[in-house]
Order: structure tokens, then C-alpha cells, then sequence
């Protein structure tokens, strides 16, 4: 059966080092948020190849791939999603080698070239309310375009992990892995930090910057552009990051909240330094 995303809800599966509302397609058990931060175990369906349910990550090549006439051309992988409602909804790629076509019930969403780096894939334009239909066609055809373009190399079809991620405030990914961006302006007396996310609108937003001792915390109401959280920290707030000597670090946490409910939460470490060049 398909992936059952229930409406107003996400997946969450936590890391070691920040939340992420998702969840690996290619694993049989996960955790489905029912509702906000409220989890419970759920079975999720595997993708298929060539009509056999399979484990990702899966190489076409597995078998002649250390070959000189392995298999090449393009191979198609499939899953399917249901969802209760069409919203934002993304897809993370762990690799898909060497170039990866992304359909959705049919409809070619994008293609990718290269097959080493994790890349997403936005589907919201072309999900609905109801099963959508998944499939993934990966070529392993050499061509000149893609590194490496000369050598003795094979070029094996393989799928990695799959993450899906669905939410109705999932912030825009152009930011990376967790939604938002962090950048600053430090000198040995004060530091001014920017954190960046994009949300959909109506989305209430929730910026925290602490280390224990300091905090900070500002709130927003998304209007469906860019928003802009801002602070400097000056004077015995100011920690600065002083290598192995003083490796310190602030957390920086953005919560993403609906109607009250709160839908995610991102945290991050970081470390406040300067440097400058000096003549002698």
C-alpha cells in the first residue's frame, strides 16, 4: 500500500544534531507525526524495481557492475504517496546515478545530472489530494558532460536513500537540509546574526539564538516571502568561537508553528569569530 500522509501532518524523524520533518521511503518503520509533534509508529511501503519491492540503496549494476559489459540504459524505480491535502512537498535524493528523471503520475517534474552529490527535488506543483504515483528513471549512459569524463569507469545505475518531506509550512529548501540560512557580522566587540527561512503564509514563526546564559527570541507571521530575523549581541553577551582553546557555540532554533500547533522545530550550532590581516 502507499504512503498515507494524513492532512494538517508531517513525518518526523529526528537526527543527532537537529530536527527534520521526514522520512526515508526506501525503510518499513518510521515516525508518523498524527498530529504535531505527537508520534507513532507507522509501515511504510518500498520502492520497486522491475516489479520487485526493493531495498534502497539498490544498484542495477550490482551483479556485472565490476564488468566491461555491464548493463546500461535507463532504469525505472517507482513508489506512491497519499496525501489528504495538496501541500508542500519535497523529495532529498541521497545520489541517483548518473542522471535522474523524477515524474510524478507521468508528469516529468525535473531531471538531474551527476550522481554523487544529495540533491531535492520540489513536487508541490504537481502533487494532489489522493495517491500520486512516484517514479524515478535513472540512466547510467556515459557521456562526456558528466565527471568523470575520461578513465577506466563504470557507470552503475544505483538509487540511495529517498527522504520525503510534507508539510503545510515546510519551509522553502533552496536553503539546504533544514530550511534556513544563518550568516553574521563579527568584529571583537559586537555580532550581528541573520537567520533566513521562507514559509508558506500564515505560518508563525519562532527565532531563538542562546548559549546557556544568553537569549533571544523574535516571532514573525509569515507573508509567503523571504523573512528576516536579526540581533546584535554585544558586550558580556559576546562569546566569540576560539578554536580547541574555546570551541564556543550558540543554538539557533527556528519553530515553524500553525494555528498555535507546533509543526517543526530546526536547531543549530553555531560559532562567532572574526579575523583580520595585520602588516607587520
Amino acid at each position: 500500500m502507499p504512503i498515507s500522509i494524513l492532512e494538517d501532518t508531517d513525518i518526523e524523524a529526528y537526527s543527532s544534531y537537529q530536527g527534520h520533518t521526514s522520512t526515508t521511503i526506501s525503510q518499513t518503520c518510521v515516525y508518523v507525526q498524527e498530529t504535531p509533534f505527537q508520534q507513532s509508529n507507522k509501515s511504510l511501503p518500498q520502492w520497486r524495481y522491475a516489479g520487485t519491492v526493493i531495498d534502497t540503496p539498490y544498484s542495477v549494476n550490482r551483479i556485472d557492475g565490476h564488468s566491461s559489459n555491464y548493463s546500461k540504459g535507463t532504469f525505472s524505480f517507482d513508489t506512491s504517496i497519499v496525501l489528504k491535502a495538496a501541500q508542500p512537498t519535497y523529495l532529498w535524493f541521497q545520489h541517483a546515478d548518473q542522471s535522474t528523471d523524477v515524474y510524478v503520475d507521468d508528469t516529468k517534474v525535473t531531471t538531474h545530472w551527476g550522481g554523487y552529490n544529495a540533491f531535492f527535488v520540489d513536487i508541490s506543483n504537481y502533487v494532489h489530494r489522493g495517491t500520486n504515483n512516484i517514479r524515478v528513471a535513472l540512466c547510467n549512459t556515459t557521456r562526456s558532460s558528466l565527471a568523470p569524463a575520461a578513465g577506466d569507469f563504470n557507470f552503475n545505475a544505483t538509487l540511495g536513500n529517498v527522504k520525503l518531506f510534507t508539510s503545510p509550512c515546510l519551509p522553502d529548501m533552496k536553503y539546504g537540509y533544514d530550511g534556513f540560512h544563518i550568516t553574521s557580522t563579527v568584529t571583537s566587540s559586537s555580532a550581528t546574526v541573520n537567520v533566513k527561512t521562507t514559509v508558506p503564509s500564515g505560518a508563525q514563526l519562532v527565532c531563538t539564538i542562546s548559549d546557556g546564559t544568553y537569549i533571544w527570541t523574535d516571532t514573525k507571521t509569515s507573508n509567503g516571502q523571504e523573512q528576516t530575523f536579526t540581533t546584535t549581541i554585544t558586550g558580556a553577551n559576546l562569546h566569540l568561537w576560539h578554536g580547541t582553546v574555546d570551541p564556543h557555540l550558540y543554538n539557533v532554533k527556528l519553530e515553524i508553528y500553525k494555528n498555535d500547533d507546533l509543526y517543526h522545530r530546526y536547531e543549530r550550532p553555531y560559532g562567532l569569530r572574526y579575523y583580520s590581516y595585520v602588516i607587520n
